[in-house]
């Protein structure tokens, strides 16, 4: 004796329905794997990218040579005004070169 909404076990509907659920989860699994890898070489391609687009060394570089030639040539007010001007921004790249070097941590350790 059955009840009504309920299925006796070896029932073909039940048996499809069951069929169809696990390749349904099996296809959201590889979907998910996929995904994962997928991320995973988006992430190292990203990595790569900005460690060779990275550029504020040289940047700070050349404002430190700016700054030494405004020190030797100019005098006065205006070169009190570059040269305060070209220190603050050498202390932003340093501040950006340690900043981006962190960021650049976080992909190399998988935090």
């Amino acid at each position: 004796m059955t009840y009504k909404g309920y299925s006796l076990v070896g029932d073909l509907d039940t048996n499809d329905f069951w069929k169809e659920y696990m390749e349904r989860m099996a296809q959201k699994e590889k979907l998910r794997k996929q995904i994962e890898a997928d991320l995973e070489l988006n992430k190292q391609l990203f990595a790569a990218y900005l460690k060779h687009s990275y550029a504020i060394r040289s940047l700070s570089q050349n404002h430190q040579k700016l700054s030494n030639n405004v020190t030797n040539q100019f005098d006065g007010k205006a070169k009190t005004a570059l040269t305060n001007r070209f220190d603050d921004n050498i202390m932003k790249a340093y501040l950006l070169t340690a900043n981006f070097e962190n960021f650049l941590k976080q992909f190399s350790t998988g935090e």
